[in-house]
């Protein structure tokens, strides 16, 4: 559920003064496999490779994927390039049988899932 990840985010990288981008790997019956913080930023800019997170999920065996980066300015809005990563990410998982379940905005004050807000 979207509340719970955002939660383990929240505290993992919610609080954080750059951007970070996070992702939560798991099996099958979606039980975490693990979890690893892949990219750091700016205050505002954050530079994602897809080929890594994809290589990643291969490695853990992940059947799905629940991406998160921070805001640390605190607006939760997906951003035009926010929306366009998440596109990227669906696609490049998606031809390896990996479903990206979500894609979740975290600052101090709260969060924005893809999923729960239907902009995936």
């Amino acid at each position: 559920k979207p509340e719970k990840a955002a939660s383990f985010l929240r505290f993992r990288i919610g609080y954080e003064q750059k951007e970070q981008f996070f992702a939560l790997f798991m099996d099958v019956n979606k039980k975490l496999l693990g979890y690893k913080n892949f990219f750091k930023g700016t205050i505002d800019r954050l530079s994602v490779y897809p080929r890594e997170i994809a290589e990643e999920a291969l490695k853990k065996k992940a059947s799905f994927v629940v991406v998160a980066h921070n805001h640390p300015s605190g607006n939760l809005n997906p951003s035009e390039d926010d929306i366009i990563l998440t596109d990227k990410l669906i696609k490049a998982l998606g031809a390896l049988d990996i479903v990206m379940a979500d894609h979740i905005i975290v600052s101090r004050t709260g969060f924005f899932s893809f999923k729960k807000e239907h902009v995936i």
